[in-house]
């Protein structure tokens, strides 16, 4: 009896040769242009083979229930007829969906693999490419870092102003502004840039140790007040109730 084979789905390819055949196309242009749409697609495609994974593997369990329900061993009246069906028809069908499922299982993982691979390669050729563009925009940053505090200066002493106009100065007060400007601006670009998160902190310790210090500040500028107001309050309370008085100064005698 024949062992059951795989059905064309696309182009006279079967599921194996069509996946194999994507794969193929995505590696092909992941080498020519990286990008992050091919990773997405690499990623969907892993996904897609762990689902046609888990799906051979239910009907391969499903298939084993089957045998189990159709061998003549596990009914308890048989006869030959159910003999001889399942030993020259079932069983060798049985055998070769098993066997089919065992290389289906075998292409699945090697397939996974391949996909894994090409999606670190892939993912390595991104990186290398976005440091190349990160080192492009560093440069431009940097030019214009340079360039853009001179500009201003230039654009600022180019007024047609009568106050700058009348200006006697020579040329040395451009260089004398802009110099120090472009270095000062420079540093703290780089200082944000760099050491951004760092100085965020300092500066929110800066600020929560400024509100302690004014909390403390001002409950000691409270205490005397409050110390006064509980003072004018006993003497009050001694005036209205002169019977207790005494015993009242007794109290803070002994307390004393």
């Amino acid at each position: 009896m024949a062992l059951p084979s795989w059905r064309a789905l696309h182009r006279d390819m079967d599921i194996r040769q069509l996946y194999s055949a994507h794969l193929s196309s995505l590696r092909y242009n992941a080498s020519q242009r990286p990008s992050k749409r091919i990773l997405r697609e690499l990623c969907l495609l892993e996904e897609e083979t762990e689902v046609i994974g888990s799906i051979f593997s239910q009907q391969n369990n499903a298939l084993k229930t089957l045998r189990e329900v159709l061998d003549n061993s596990s009914y308890r009246i048989t006869d030959r007829v159910r003999i001889n069906a399942f030993e020259r028809i079932e069983e060798p069908l049985f055998e070769g969906m098993a066997a089919a499922y065992c290389d289906t299982k075998k292409a699945i993982k090697q397939l996974q693999d391949q996909i894994h691979k090409a999606t670190q390669v892939l993912r390595y050729n991104i990186e290398i490419a976005e440091e190349g563009s990160s080192k492009a925009i560093m440069a431009f940053t940097l030019v214009t870092l340079v360039f853009l505090p001179l500009s201003f200066v230039a654009s600022l002493l180019g007024m047609s102003a009568a106050d700058i106009r009348s200006m006697k100065n020579t040329q040395l007060l451009f260089w004398e502004i802009a110099l120090p400007l472009t270095a000062v601006i420079g540093s703290v670009c780089l200082l944000v840039a760099y050491r951004g998160a760092e100085l965020g902190e300092r500066i929110g310790e800066l600020r929560e140790t400024m509100r302690k210090g004014r909390s403390r500040r001002s409950e000691m500028a409270l205490a005397p007040t409050q110390s006064r107001r509980r003072t004018e309050e006993d003497a009050d309370g001694t005036m209205s109730n002169p019977l207790k008085a005494p015993s009242t100064l007794k109290r803070r005698k002994t307390a004393g």
